[in-house]
């Protein structure tokens, strides 16, 4: 992780940003998969969603310290990666608690099977649905049967676990799991899509602005 202090409206604030893409929370993978990849040239853009700074200050900002931390900052997400190789441990962390990850989900709930099927249903892009595929699954693991009013608020919790980890438990989920295969809720299609996505992306940015 990145740390550094701006002067924002007169008052200094220490701002924290990822520096690696291990580092993602689930929150900012999501919107740089889904937002920053479809417009890559848009670095204020990967600067609001990795450090929440606003954009119009961003835009607007003639302050060489936050031109400086831009090129820093940014920087790593020109490093390849293939979603391909990206593993999980045994346990998810949530809100500082391991949470063990179910391996049979033989026994998943009616409740579980509507949920995930809702979700994803008639999506190209399953990368948008992993807060609620993970909170469906993960909930009765960490609370001990399943409660849809805790999956909702679990939902909103697992956007600030390990960005990575989270895709490939997800990924883990749908296209290994027997259980839903056979009630037709894989979308191994949209993974195919997402694994296919150009990632590399040019660095030439660095160099033109800097």
């Amino acid at each position: 992780m990145i740390n550094f202090t701006l002067t924002i409206d007169g008052k200094k604030k220490t701002i924290n940003s990822p520096s690696a893409w291990n580092e993602l929370t689930l929150y900012q993978f999501i919107r740089i998969e889904n937002e920053f990849m479809k417009d890559k040239e848009n670095f204020i853009l990967l600067f609001n969603i990795l450090t929440g700074l606003d954009i119009e200050f961003l835009e607007g900002s003639k302050d060489k310290e936050v031109e400086k931390q831009l090129y820093r900052i940014c920087a790593f997400i020109c490093e390849p990666i293939e979603l391909d190789n990206v593993t999980h441990s045994d346990a998810l962390l949530i809100n500082g608690d391991a949470v063990m990850i179910p391996k049979d989900l033989s026994d998943i709930t009616l409740g579980q099977k509507i949920m995930v099927s809702q979700a994803i249903k008639n999506i190209d892009d399953i990368v948008t649905k992993i807060p609620i595929v993970l909170a469906n699954i993960m909930q009765p693991a960490k609370d001990g049967k399943y409660d849809r009013h805790k999956v909702k608020e679990l939902e909103v919790i697992i956007n600030d676990c390990n960005g990575l980890e989270c895709y490939s438990l997800a990924k883990g989920f749908f296209l290994r799991s027997k259980i839903l295969n056979n009630i037709g809720l894989t979308n191994s299609k949209a993974y195919q899509s997402q694994r296919m996505r150009q990632r590399n992306i040019s660095p030439k940015w660095l160099t033109e602005i800097g």
